[in-house]
């Protein structure tokens, strides 16, 4: 009697802990997708933090979530970024004696920067540890999906722009090999390291043809797609 009272107890404590799991999970899925509808892209990336470091593979809809909270998120604080770099820029050409206005501009500008560096570093550790380590070897999906938010974080430094090639190199293997032309997927990933090389590397033709490239692998393969799906113009 006693034996079946632990082995019950252990089961509804079991149970209740995976409610408690499956609750918070839900929860806090609802307010991603809320806090996304708001444009409050902190908030995506608070939520959507939680849910990636619960060491599970992510749903197609989850790992959007989390795509586009951080790239938005990143996004603004490259605006700002720009915008103080040219403030910075013009107060400088003032050549003013005692650079007072530079100073603090510059202030400004390393404090944004080190903010943009942090969410890049958080965004690659979540990836290493989490999500990547959850990604079945079957869900190539996944795993290219991963591979190129890997170099489309930061793209600042020497150091990572040589991380960001091999990783898109490592993704572009991939998906040419399990995923067709016309998958969602490669296209974006043809269409973000093109715009890596013309903004990065700056090699225009070779940007150029990057992009001209998957768009006729795409053309070619339109026949294989279901009458119902969108053409490429």
């Amino acid at each position: 009697m006693y034996l079946t009272y632990q082995v019950s107890h252990k089961v509804n404590s079991l149970l209740n802990s995976c409610f408690s799991y499956l609750l918070h999970h839900l929860h806090s899925l609802f307010l991603a997708k809320l806090a996304e509808e708001a444009k409050r892209w902190e908030d995506v990336v608070y939520y959507m933090r939680n849910i990636s470091i619960s060491d599970r593979e992510l749903t197609p809809e989850e790992r959007n979530l989390f795509s586009v909270g951080y790239k938005n998120l990143i996004g603004a604080y490259h605006v700002s970024w720009r915008l103080i770099s040219a403030v910075e820029q013009e107060e400088g050409s003032k050549g003013s004696i005692a650079n007072v206005p530079v100073a603090l501009v510059k202030h400004c500008r390393l404090k944004l920067e080190g903010k943009i560096a942090s969410i890049c570093e958080d965004v690659l550790d979540i990836l290493h540890k989490h999500l990547i380590p959850s990604a079945t070897s079957e869900s190539w999906e996944s795993n290219i999906f991963y591979g190129q938010m890997q170099f489309g974080v930061d793209n600042k430094h020497k150091e990572s722009i040589t991380k960001s090639l091999e990783a898109y190199n490592e993704a572009s293997n991939a998906a040419s090999a399990k995923l067709q032309a016309t998958h969602p997927i490669r296209l974006h990933l043809a269409l973000t390291f093109s715009m890596f090389y013309y903004e990065v590397l700056e090699r225009h033709n070779e940007a150029v043809h990057l992009a001209q490239q998957a768009l006729d692998d795409a053309h070619a393969r339109l026949d294989e797609l279901p009458r119902r799906t969108t053409m490429i113009q």
